[in-house]
């Protein structure tokens, strides 16, 4: 079985980690874990005889799924150690991953801690998890469920931010990241537990795999209790405490503070120099003390150090005492428990530059300088190791106390640039020397040689230097292996079926592979050296070059990866339509482009047939004002044309016009069609339809109610018959939809009217005929007959005027509604008038409405009234405005106003005479095409008719188009 742990646990090496089986066999193990167990892969386990039976039982439990700890007893060795196991699996199957930890009170051999195989409850007091890469914690020992004050169920729904202390929480996501990349590492930090108690910690971590995917497994113990078990734990502290008190002593200023230029720390020299007492620079920004001039900007110079590394100016003190001394400072970049921060070293430009003092570090700084990435050490003037850190160690395979006073030269193969270093520092006194990136090779203590980067600064202020060591042996190897395959990446480059062309910065050709010759006509002799533009490129030299540099453009088409299109020339003179993609890439300072070109001329052609049909059912489709949809039902995703989805109230962070949910298509579903949606739906489901044919309301993105018509058929099944894909056809039909409501709206105002006027003729038929009876059969003197004659004169006059007034119905419904401008009709019907009377005012703006033809006869009739009745107005004045779901036209005067009583009886019929009785059959024109006419003037203010129009019904137009 190989686990899938397997390489991924080696790290730091800090953290013994093992795999086994449910029987107890070894898996997989990293070297840490060698170091303490001695295990055999593929055997048994080493384990005392006493607590076998208690290991593999736990192991077992592990294995079925359950997180549980024990302590036992490691052979050969007699190592105590604590034991915690997580449940595990590959693709092999189920194993338990074991996370050692040996016990710092040694123990003897034979000792034994009692235990139930049942119980597995460890007493250790470090903490152990398993978080994924969103810092969500996947498994945890019992004893952090302990330390934390939560439940093992409590303590896998929480994230690692909700352990660390709100101080440290920023800085969590960055470090686990740093923490994936590198493979591991560790640092302190502060954590909290369930009853929001705070306490710092040293946490070591590593990298493995877990459940497939990468995770970080780390063992985090509080400082407090590990210092106290460390027989070293005074001799740290004395030596952290001498280094405070250099740090306070020292002739120089010292502060550090954060990448933001917060201060973290300074020392009695920088705050005599700045005149401010440490309480108040500490927390403070650092910049907040320096004056800015025309010269220089501290903030930014300091900033660039996190950039650029060591940055060095001079600054002026904002003192609070007057007097603003100039000071020299050195700013550098150092890691300070895992965070990047600025270390800053002032000097009194007044001092005497002959004076020196060492440089010791602080207790912070001894951290920042253990824990750093990079190897360090710190030689003095007689190439002794002063001190080393822990990565240095790691390197050369020996600890600090191995090394402590050794020669630089026992681990340096070439100790010359070291040498320089110091001849040059003696040169140059309290000037920085620094040698950059130089490669060498180490000596480790067994004699073997890692090859490295070197870098050497002299330490200002001392006789001492600091070189940074970076192991490249990893890079080395992997160009060990490329300069193996060059042949091969060689044979590749000729062979490929693409044509392969690189150029140098010049444009001129260096390498040309042999499906370049075949293409293009030219041999690679040919060629080299030449400039690609006159052989490949028809138009020209120069337009070769232009078109050729836009290819190259980070904003071009092909963006140095996708490929764009290029017609080239052959030897012959023939033309090649192909397709290009273009990389750049540096080689020992020199600058170089790959070109990969693909012959594309017959997939052009096919290409550039599908475009000319594409382009004809595109003329069709816009032609006839339709869409295309497409519904998945496996998915239940529905696609639509551009055209459609712009025209459609569709909108959301997961919607696209290929990607409509059937829970967005339904939300912009009228409500009263969704039910008839779904059941034609259910039937092309089920299979009982095949085509379909439906009609329903949609909300547009102009937020109204439109009816579409869908037409479509199933073109998919699946292997059972089931319909997979339906297709079809969608057309905006609101035109069509409100052209038959309109006519049947008339059709009933038709008969509505005619019933009214058949009525009113009636009535004044009987009166005629009342009259006629009575002139012929009664004795009336000739005066009551001359009355009698007056009435039936009269009565006629009316009917002859109510059946004068049906012509206007004869017409109305017979033509089906159009699009009318209401700015362009009002000054018709006022220029059309003999004489108005009034100041006319048209602050209509270009809307067209959706009404029945004889809309005209509707303003016509409003304006009539309005001159006859209007007493004392003056101006005569048409609006249009917008509400939140309607058009209002306005039409008003300022004359004497209407009655409320009388507001709706003005148009009811027979109200009255004249203009006023035309009002009601204004009233039926308008509500055609459902707008509504009524009245909200105030009397003594005007009167004000206004006609509210469906959001629908009207639209803003250019001037031009209404032209």
């Amino acid at each position: 079985m190989e686990s899938e742990y397997s390489g991924h646990t080696m790290g730091e090496g800090a953290i013994p980690v093992a795999g086994f089986s449910s029987n107890g066999q070894l898996l997989f193990s990293n070297a840490a874990f060698h170091r303490i167990a001695e295990p055999k892969t593929g055997g048994d386990f080493g384990m005392a005889a006493g607590d076998g039976k208690s290991f593999l039982a736990a192991v077992r439990k592990a294995c079925n799924g359950t997180t549980c700890s024990l302590q036992a007893e490691l052979e050969p060795s007699g190592i105590m150690a604590s034991f915690s196991l997580f449940p595990s699996s590959n693709e092999s199957g189920p194993f338990a991953l074991a996370v050692v930890i040996p016990d710092e009170g040694g123990g003897s051999v034979g000792a034994r801690h009692e235990i139930a195989e049942d119980t597995f409850s460890g007493n250790g007091d470090e903490s152990v998890f398993i978080a994924d890469a969103e810092r969500r914690i996947l498994e945890v020992n019992e004893s952090a469920c302990q330390r934390f004050g939560y439940s093992r169920e409590e303590m896998l729904s929480l994230r690692i931010d909700d352990i660390i202390a709100p101080r440290c929480r920023d800085a969590t996501p960055a470090r686990h990241a740093s923490l994936l990349r590198n493979g591991g590492g560790s640092f302190e930090n502060l954590h909290i537990t369930h009853d929001g108690r705070v306490f710092p910690v040293e946490v070591y971590s590593t990298v493995i795999r877990y459940e497939g995917k990468p995770a970080i497994l780390s063992i985090s113990k509080a400082i407090t209790e590990a210092r106290m078990g460390n027989p070293d734990n005074e001799a740290l502290r004395e030596m952290e405490k001498k280094y405070r008190s250099f740090f306070d002593a020292a002739q120089e200023g010292f502060i550090v503070a954060d990448s933001d230029g917060v201060v973290l720390d300074i020392n009695e020299r920088f705050a005599t120099l700045l005149r401010q007492p440490k309480r108040a620079v500490i927390g403070h920004s650092f910049f907040s003390f320096f004056a800015r001039t025309g010269s220089y900007d501290p903030e930014s110079l300091i900033r660039s150090v996190i950039e650029n590394g060591c940055v060095r100016f001079e600054g002026e003190v904002i003192s609070p005492v007057g007097g603003n001394p100039v000071i020299a400072m050195e700013c550098c970049p150092i890691l300070l428990q895992g965070e990047q921060c600025i270390r800053i070293i002032a000097r009194d430009t007044s001092r005497p530059s002959d004076e020196e003092e060492p440089m010791c570090p602080s207790g912070i700084y001894l951290s920042a300088f253990d824990i750093s990435g990079t190897g360090l050490v710190i030689v003095d003037r007689n190439n002794r190791i002063i001190r080393a850190n822990h990565e240095f160690e790691r390197i050369i395979g020996a600890s600090a106390d191995e090394m402590m006073a050794r020669q630089w030269m026992d681990f340096v193969e070439d100790p010359t640039l070291l040498t320089v270093a110091k001849e040059a520092d003696i040169s140059r006194k309290h000037e920085e020397f620094c040698l950059e990136n130089h490669e060498i090779t180490l000596r480790t203590k067994n004699g073997n040689i890692v090859p490295s980067v070197l870098s050497v600064r002299s330490i200002p202020g001392t006789t001492m230097n600091i070189a940074s060591v970076q192991d490249i042996s990893h890079q080395c190897e992997t160009i060990g292996r490329l300069s193996e395959h060059r042949e091969m990446f060689a044979l590749l480059f000729s062979s490929m079926c693409e044509a392969f062309v690189l150029l140098d910065e010049a444009y001129e050709i260096r390498m040309w592979n042999t499906a370049a010759e075949e293409m293009f006509g030219y041999a690679e002799d040919d060629v080299t050296g030449k400039n690609i533009f006159p052989l490949l490129f028809s138009l020209g030299p120069e337009d070769g070059k232009r078109i050729f540099q836009r290819f190259l453009k980070p904003d071009a088409t092909s963006s140095g990866r996708t490929p764009a299109e290029l017609f080239l020339s052959t030897k012959e003179g023939g033309a090649v339509h192909t397709e290009a993609s273009v990389s750049r890439f540096t080689h020992k300072g020199n600058s170089y482009l790959l070109l990969i070109i693909r012959d594309n001329t017959e997939r052009y052609r096919f290409v550039e047939s599908l475009t000319e049909r594409e382009e004809f059912l595109r003329f069709a489709i816009d032609a006839a004002r339709v869409g295309i949809w497409d519904y998945d039902l496996e998915e239940d995703v529905y696609s639509l044309s551009e055209d459609v989805y712009a025209l459609l109230s569709l909108a959301g962070p997961q919607i696209s016009p290929s990607h409509v949910s059937s829970d967005a298509w339904r939300a912009i579903m009228h409500p009263d069609d969704v039910l008839t949606a779904e059941s034609v739906n259910l039937a092309i489901m089920s299979g009982t339809v095949a085509d379909l044919d439906l009609e329903l309301r949609l909300k547009t993105a102009g937020g109204t109610w439109n009816w579409f018509a869908l037409e479509g058929k199933v073109i998919e099944y699946d292997s059972t018959g089931c319909p997979q894909r339906v297709v079809g056809i969608i057309r905006d039909v609101q035109d069509k939809k409100q052209a038959e409501s309109a006519i049947r709206e008339a059709n009933r105002k038709l008969s509505l009217l005619a019933g009214v006027t058949r009525h009113d003729i009636l009535n004044q038929i009987q009166g005629l005929l009342f009259y006629s009876e009575e002139m012929k059969s009664g004795e009336y003197t000739v005066d009551e007959m001359v009355v009698m004659a007056g009435k039936i004169n009269e009565m006629t006059e009316t009917i002859n005027r109510q059946i004068t007034r049906t012509r206007n119905y004869d017409t109305l419904g017979t033509e089906p509604p159009e699009w009318q401008n209401v700015h362009y009709l009002a000054d018709e019907i006022v220029a059309g008038m003999d004489d108005l009377g009034l100041l006319y005012l048209n602050e209509c703006p270009m809307v067209e409405i959706y009404a029945d033809f004889l809309f005209a006869e509707v303003l016509r009739t409003i304006v009539e009234n309005c001159t006859q009745h209007a007493v004392g107005a003056t101006t005569l004045t048409i609006r249009f405005e917008e509400t939140d779901d309607a058009g209002l036209i306005t039409i008003e005067d300022d004359g004497c106003g209407i009655p409320l009583k009388n507001k709706e009886m003005i148009f009811s019929h027979g109200f009255s005479k004249g203009a006023g009785g035309g009002l009601f059959i204004a009233r039926e024109i308008a509500g055609v095409t459902g707008i509504e006419l009524y009245e909200t003037g105030e009397v003594g203010s005007g009167a004000r008719f206004a006609l509210r129009i469906p959001k629908s019904g009207y639209r803003f137009t250019d001037v031009e188009d209404a032209e």
